[in-house]
């Protein structure tokens, strides 16, 4: 549109980027969930791997160490999927915080787009007024020109 200046197009092109950039980091959050919900998965399937060892060994009737060694080995793994339940809550937290500063950021960033359409619609309202205001101008000039409505004015041919 000619002679469209946005005043505060520097400020759309700001929200815009935080914008952009709250995706980008949602994405990061949603991959740091998935990995979390694998490393989670992983290590409960290792413990329910090893509870089966150790039922195996009791049902062969390994020995007494060995036994020990597999539900000491079975507490730690315990504790890894406290861990990993405990980095997964973290990284659903996380991606919930993110998720929202996406949503407030494509508010701030609509809010200036939209003030730029509304500014943009009246600046081309404007315009259609101002070349209205022109072509009766000039059809007026004509009128006169010519000698009002009876048309005698010398412009007219024969």
């Amino acid at each position: 549109m000619r002679g469209f200046q946005f005043k505060f197009d520097t400020l759309l092109r700001y929200r815009e980027r935080q914008k952009d950039i709250q995706e980008v980091c949602l994405a990061q959050a949603q991959l740091d969930v998935i990995r979390a919900e694998s490393r989670l998965e992983q290590v409960r399937d290792e413990r329910q791997k090893s509870i089966g060892n150790v039922t195996e060994l009791q049902r062969n009737g390994a020995d007494p160490a060995e036994i020990k060694e597999y539900y000491d080995y079975l507490n730690h793994l315990g504790r890894n999927e406290k861990d990993a339940a405990s980095q997964l809550c973290e990284k659903i937290t996380s991606h919930e915080k993110v998720r929202l500063e996406l949503i407030e950021a494509s508010k701030r960033e609509k809010v200036v787009s939209k003030l730029k359409e509304n500014q943009l619609q009246d600046f081309k309202q404007e315009i259609t007024k101002s070349d209205a205001k022109a072509l009766d101008e000039i059809a007026i000039a004509q009128f006169r020109r010519r000698g009002g409505p009876l048309g005698s004015g010398e412009d007219e041919k024969p």
